[in-house]
C-alpha cells in the first residue's frame, strides 16, 4: 500500500485478522480489533480505517512483496439469499483470532464454495472513505445530510449536501466518489443495505465492562448477476475459497436517473478575470502520508485525499453525476494552478473528525474505482471534431477508429476533470490510417476553459508501444498544466513528425456550431499534413 503509512504499524505488518468492533459506552468513536503479523503492540484500529483493511493486505510495506493469495471470480445469483455463518465454518482458512466472525457462504453450481467475511463485503459496496464507514455505524446519518429529489420523469436527480454534512468537499468533486454515493443514496437496495449495518449494530450490540461491542454483520443488497473479483486462499480438497478482499465488482444493476446534480453551498466555479494567474504546470505528487490513528484533525486546511489500493465498480448502465455551484466567483489575481491550492505536502495526518483541539491536518481515504463505460455520455463534446474526422473519411478516403480516455488522477493535480460540473475530462484519442500509413490525432476537452487546446496530429515509428506512450503523454499534459508535452513528442515521434493543428475560429458562443465551410477546411488543413 504505497503512499499511506500507519503511524502505529511497523514496517512490512500484515493483517492476518479483523475482530470485534467497541467503543466506549460514553464516547462516539468506534475501534477495529485486529491481529497483525508480526506480533506487536498495536491491537486495534479506528473504524474510520476501514476502507484500507483487507486480510493479508501488507502495510507500512518496504518490501517488494506482491499481495498474497489466490486470484478467482464469480457471478452471483441474488446476495439476498446467501447463508450466514461464521469464519471456523470455513474449512479453507483455519485462523483463531477471528474465527467467530461472521461469514456469507455461497455454494456455486461448479461444487465450489466461496466464503466472503461480512466486514469484507461492506468494505468493498460502501465503506469507500472514512466518512462511509464511520456514518454506517450510526443510524439514519444519511437522511439527515443529505436531501435526495428525485424526478423520474426527467430522469434527473438532485442530491443537496446539508451545510453541517461532514462529507469531504474534495471527494464530492471526484466523479467516481459521487456515482458510488449517488447509489447508496438513491437506490433504495443499496440505501436499506447501507442502513442495515446500524439497524444490526443496535440490536445485536452487546455492552459490558463500561464498552459496547459488536460482531460485524449486514444485510447485502441484492445486486443480482453481479460478478465479484477476488482474492483469497483456495482449498482444493474440499473445493472451498475464502476471500482475503475482494478487487472488484462488475455489471451492478443500477435504476438511476441518467443525470444527478450535486448541490453544496461551498461549491465554487471559477470563471476567468481580469487579474488571473498564468496557468503554471500543475505539482509534483505529494510524499508519503503518516496516518496516526485515534489523532483529531485540526480543520485548518482542505481536506486530503489519500488513495489506498482501489476496489473497481461497473454498472450494467452509466449515469452522469456533476457539481452544480450556486455562484461563479473570478478567478483570484496572482493564482497560477488549482493544483497549488488548498494542499499540504506530505506528513503527518488524521482521518478523524475536526474539532478544536485537533493539531494534525485533516485527511480521508477514497478507495473506489467507477470503470464502468460511460463513453457514449462524453462523446457528444467532440461533435465538432467528429464532423471533421467525417470528412476526413467521405471527402479524403481516410480510414478513421476513436478511443475516448477518461483523464486519470495523478498525484494532486485537479485536470483530470473539469472545473464547471466536475465530471471527468477527456481525451480522445484517433487513429488516421492513409495509403498504409497510420496516424493519431490527439483532441482535448476543454470545455471548462472557454477556449481550444490545438489538436495534436502525430506519426509514429512503430506502433508497438503507443499504449504506454499514449498513457505517458497524458500524464505529461496534466503535469505542465493541460499544454502539450513537446519534449515527450519529440522523443517518441522524432522531430518533424508532430503538429499542432488549430481549430476554427469562431464568435458563436456555443462551440458545438461551426460553419460548414470552416469545418471542411479544418479537414483539409489536417488532410495536408497527413499527405
Amino acid at each position: 500500500m504505497q503512499g499511506i503509512q500507519i503511524e502505529q504499524l511497523e514496517d512490512d505488518t500484515t493483517l492476518h485478522g479483523i475482530g470485534t468492533l467497541f467503543r466506549r459506552i460514553d464516547g462516539s468513536a468506534w475501534g477495529i480489533n485486529i491481529g497483525l503479523f508480526p506480533r506487536q503492540d498495536a491491537r486495534s484500529l479506528r473504524f474510520s480505517t476501514a476502507p484500507i483493511l483487507a486480510r493479508k493486505r501488507l502495510y507500512n510495506q518496504k518490501s517488494k512483496s506482491p499481495p498474497g493469495g489466490w486470484k478467482d471470480s464469480f457471478i452471483s445469483a441474488n446476495l439476498a439469499h446467501w447463508e450466514t455463518c461464521t469464519i471456523a465454518d470455513c474449512p479453507a482458512y483455519q485462523n483463531k483470532y477471528d474465527r467467530g466472525q461472521y461469514c456469507f457462504k455461497i455454494q456455486l453450481e461448479n461444487e465450489r464454495t466461496i466464503f466472503i467475511p461480512q466486514f469484507e463485503l461492506a468494505r468493498a459496496l460502501f465503506l469507500h472513505d472514512g466518512y462511509l464507514a464511520k456514518t454506517s455505524l450510526e443510524l439514519n446519518q444519511l437522511d439527515m445530510e443529505f436531501d435526495v429529489q428525485v424526478d423520474k420523469d426527467k430522469s434527473k436527480a438532485e442530491i443537496h449536501v446539508m451545510p453541517f454534512s461532514n462529507y469531504p468537499l474534495k471527494s464530492l468533486n471526484e466523479p467516481d466518489a459521487r456515482s458510488i454515493l449517488s447509489w447508496i443514496l438513491i437506490n433504495d437496495e443499496a440505501r436499506q443495505s447501507f442502513n442495515s449495518i446500524a439497524k444490526n449494530q443496535l440490536k445485536h450490540g452487546m455492552e459490558t465492562n463500561g464498552y459496547r461491542r459488536w460482531d460485524f454483520r449486514f444485510d447485502p443488497p441484492p445486486v443480482k448477476g453481479a460478478e465479484f473479483i477476488l482474492r483469497g486462499i483456495f482449498d482444493q480438497e474440499t473445493q472451498s475459497m475464502f476471500v482475503f478482499e475482494i478487487i472488484g465488482i462488475k455489471n451492478i444493476t443500477v435504476e438511476l436517473p441518467e443525470l444527478v446534480e450535486f448541490y453544496h453551498p461551498d461549491f465554487k466555479e471559477y470563471v476567468r478575470g481580469n487579474g488571473q494567474g498564468g496557468a503554471g504546470p500543475s505539482v509534483e505528487p505529494p510524499e508519503d502520508h503518516n496516518v496516526h490513528d485515534g489523532e483529531d484533525a485540526s480543520g485548518n486546511n482542505e481536506q486530503i485525499i489519500l488513495r489506498p489500493p482501489v476496489v473497481s465498480f461497473e454498472f450494467n448502465k452509466p449515469f452522469r453525476t456533476i457539481r452544480k455551484p450556486e455562484k461563479k466567483h473570478p478567478r483570484p489575481s496572482g493564482r497560477k494552478n488549482d493544483d497549488e491550492l488548498g494542499e499540504q505536502d506530505g506528513g503527518d495526518v488524521s482521518v478523524e473528525e475536526a474539532n478544536a483541539a485537533g493539531r494534525l491536518p485533516g485527511a480521508d481515504f477514497d478507495a473506489v474505482e467507477n470503470v464502468t463505460d460511460n463513453s457514449a455520455i462524453y462523446a457528444n463534446k467532440f461533435d465538432c471534431f467528429k464532423k471533421m474526422l467525417d470528412l476526413l473519411v467521405s471527402k479524403h478516403g481516410c480510414q478513421v477508429s476513436v478511443a475516448l480516455r477518461k483523464l486519470k488522477r495523478r498525484g494532486r493535480s485537479k485536470k483530470h476533470i473539469l472545473s464547471t460540473t466536475g465530471e471527468s475530462r477527456c481525451l480522445l484519442d484517433v487513429t488516421i490510417k492513409k495509403n498504409g500509413s497510420v496516424y493519431h490525432a490527439l483532441e482535448l476537452d476543454m470545455s471548462d476553459d472557454g477556449k481550444y487546446l490545438s489538436t495534436i496530429l502525430l506519426k509514429l515509428p512503430s506502433e508497438e508501444h503507443w499504449p504506454v506512450q499514449v498513457d505517458s503523454i497524458e500524464a505529461e499534459l496534466q503535469r505542465l498544466g493541460l499544454r502539450w508535452p513537446t519534449k515527450t513528442l519529440k522523443k517518441f515521434c522524432g522531430r518533424g513528425n508532430y503538429n499542432c493543428i488549430p481549430h476554427p475560429e469562431t464568435k458563436s458562443t456555443h462551440k458545438g456550431n461551426l460553419d460548414p465551410a470552416s469545418v471542411e477546411h479544418w479537414a483539409t488543413r489536417f488532410f495536408s499534413w497527413i499527405n
